[in-house]
């Protein structure tokens, strides 16, 4: 397992890190082989929650418009209450405009409506007055444009 024969210390981060053992390796030349592994142990970093490290990499690989998508897919149900929340679903946020798309063609009708539109551009701005939406523009699942 993780068990160093050589130096009769066990250590479970052995097998894994090559980096790690040939680190060791060098620092038994300056420190003795039983000090390299206690060197290396000193001075490495602490354990971090895989949620902050993804949140550091989604943040800098994800355009704003992205993670405000993300978050609105979030609070879905709250913005627009049921029982349309279940059967809409925001895809896209491009140049003011918000793509939703819905899984029934009858819904397409009653969501087209200016009054519908307007309704639903009121709530979002009252729940992202940062964000401008000027118009939202509704389509059957699966035919919205997506980003490449």
């Amino acid at each position: 397992m993780g068990y160093r024969h050589h130096t009769g210390v066990y250590d479970p981060k052995y097998k894994t890190s090559r980096e790690r053992r040939e680190m060791e390796d060098l620092l038994s030349e300056w420190y003795g082989s039983r000090a390299a592994a206690q060197e290396i142990t000193k001075r490495t970093e602490e354990p971090r929650l895989l949620a902050e490290s993804l949140d550091s990499l989604l943040e800098q690989s994800l355009s704003q418009n992205n993670v405000r998508l993300i978050e609105m897919r979030n609070n879905w149900a709250k913005l627009i209450g049921p029982p349309l929340n279940k059967f809409t679903d925001p895809v896209k946020l491009e140049n003011g405009t918000l793509f939703v798309e819905t899984t029934h063609p009858a819904f397409l009708m009653e969501l087209r409506k200016p009054s519908t539109v307007q309704a639903w551009l009121k709530r979002l701005s009252a729940a992202y007055e940062d964000l401008e939406i000027q118009d939202i523009t509704f389509a059957m699942t699966g035919q919205t444009p997506r980003e490449k």
